[in-house]
């Protein structure tokens, strides 16, 4: 019966088969009942809205439609056709004074100075607001107490309050049929359904950000959070970065791990075999190829591994008075200079050995020399001539001389390279001053692209899955997780972690593992 007067019905007949049902509305029957009394009292009252209506029993042969109809209902909607009304009824309608699932409309919203100016003609007493009502109506239009927006791609757009406008997100984002989409496709496809509010971009947005579900599988964004930070050198050999490599297949002694090392301004690099990775092999090494050959440095890179952020390793560089500065988790970018030399070592290893998988340390001392000796960066310098002031003669110099072989003279070639070392410090610098142009044009290039994102304190985070690896990593696992506060800010993009319950977090992480929570 609301259904029906919803509709406009005037006349409406009713077919039952419960003879108690039509006798009782038709006073042939009396209602003993305390429940059955209700129930014909709400249906005297809403009968009185139509010209006609009567209630006829049938018998059960002849109401075997609606019995279907009414089990089927029961189960799904989903497959019954626009033309098929429906109202799902959660609580019985005697306990209420009015069940429906639609939900009810404010008095005073954004909708009101138009509705009032198209039924009454009625206008704001500010002449601007007027102006702009006067503007706003001609694309609206009102039908049965009901207000439209006229649309441009087809059928009359209905307008919704913002209690109504949530409902509908929320049903469109995260209902039965719904994928938790973004903000555009909740807004186009609203838009197909027929409904508008001004401000449908925008509620759109403060809704869907908050859902877990549309947080946790958001998709992890490439474009880089912080402007690059470029690693400036005062001197030769004052900063190094160190990296481990490996496992590689068990040479002689079983060594399987490669530790390299690179000087940042002159690109010169160490390397050592190693058999195990332990804070003390990693100190052994900087001093035996790096102090004793080029002095104490002032500060080395590294990742966060137990190697070098443990004893005795961070010990001996606090007694040598050398600065560790370690790269957040799984933002290798930080270290890109060692990580790069990785991979030219690597490749070259493989390269030489072609299929043959053994005989990589035979083959690490000819890769390392072909490192030196090749030119690098805008600088055009190789590591061995910023290294000793002369380029190195290789072999293909001793096979078929050049003129530089051919003009040898022993006698002053010991001058002669004096002279360079003398000369060497000017060659260094004129490196640096190129080495410094190039790397404000490359980070000018690279900051074009930043989309600034920055976390202050007590900030809740999600964290990427891939780097923290909290949860498993497969098709179906989130690509966040968490939720972090953040309890350290650092000006390089870098902050540290807790959790909600106040335990904090190892090691710092970037801002491109991250993404802003919302609750």
């Amino acid at each position: 019966m609301r259904v029906a007067k919803y509709l406009e019905v005037k006349e409406l007949s009713v077919y039952v088969d419960s003879q108690l049902v039509a006798n009782q509305f038709n006073g042939i029957f009396e209602a003993h009942d305390e429940s059955m009394q209700k129930y014909l009292k709400l249906v005297q009252e809403l009968a009185v809205d139509f010209n006609l209506f009567q209630i006829t029993q049938v018998s059960r042969t002849l109401n075997k439609k609606a019995d279907a109809l009414s089990k089927l209902a029961a189960l799904t909607f989903s497959h019954f056709k626009k033309e098929i009304w429906l109202e799902e009824v959660k609580v019985k309608s005697i306990e209420t004074d009015s069940v429906s699932t639609a939900i009810e409309e404010e008095e005073q919203n954004w909708m009101t100075p138009i509705v009032e100016f198209l039924n009454k003609g009625t206008l704001p007493i500010d002449s601007i607001e007027s102006k702009k009502i006067k503007m706003k109506a001609p694309m609206y239009l009102l039908d049965k107490g009901i207000l439209y927006r006229k649309s441009f791609l087809g059928p009359h757009l209905r307008c919704l309050n913002p209690i109504q406008a949530e409902s509908i997100i929320q049903e469109v984002h995260e209902g039965m049929y719904a994928l938790h989409s973004g903000h555009k496709t909740v807004v186009s496809k609203i838009m197909r359904l027929g409904y508008y509010w001004p401000s449908m971009y925008r509620d759109a947005t403060k809704v869907i950000r908050k859902c877990q579900s549309y947080q946790l599988h958001a998709p992890v964004s490439k474009a880089p959070r912080h402007p690059m930070i470029p690693v400036v050198t005062p001197w030769p050999f004052c900063k190094w970065a160190i990296d481990l490599v490996g496992p590689f297949p068990a040479g002689p002694g079983g060594v399987k791990f490669l530790v390299v090392a690179i000087a940042y301004f002159t690109k010169w690099v160490e390397a050592k075999p190693l058999k195990t990775i332990s804070g003390k092999q990693i100190r052994n090494f900087v001093w035996e190829n790096i102090v004793c050959q080029f002095g104490i440095p002032n500060e080395i890179f590294s990742d966060n591994g137990t190697q070098f952020e443990g004893n005795p390793f961070s010990d001996w560089c606090q007694e040598l008075n050398i600065k560790q500065t370690f790269i957040s988790v799984a933002h290798p970018q930080a270290n890109g200079q060692c990580e790069v030399t990785n991979r030219d070592i690597g490749l070259g290893i493989k390269a030489r050995l072609r299929l043959c998988r053994r005989g990589w340390i035979d083959e690490l001392l000819n890769v390392l020399w072909v490192h030196h000796t090749t030119p690098k960066g805008v600088t055009n310098e190789t590591p061995f001539s910023l290294m000793y002031g002369s380029e190195a003669v290789i072999l293909a110099e001793i096979n078929v001389p050049t003129m530089q072989i051919a003009s040898f003279d022993e006698s002053s070639n010991s001058e002669e390279l004096r002279e360079n070392l003398n000369l060497v410090e000017e060659r260094r610098e004129m490196a640096a001053i190129k080495e410094a142009i190039n790397k404000k044009r490359i980070a000018s290039y690279y900051n074009k692209r930043v989309q600034p994102f920055s976390f202050q304190l007590d900030d809740l985070v999600w964290r990427k899955n891939e780097a923290s690896r909290a949860e498993d990593t497969g098709k179906l696992r989130p690509k966040w997780e968490g939720q972090y506060k953040v309890i350290g800010v650092s000006d390089t993009g870098a902050y540290r972690l807790a959790s909600l319950d106040g335990k904090a977090i190892k090691r710092t992480w970037h801002a491109q593992t991250l993404k802003r929570c919302y609750i």
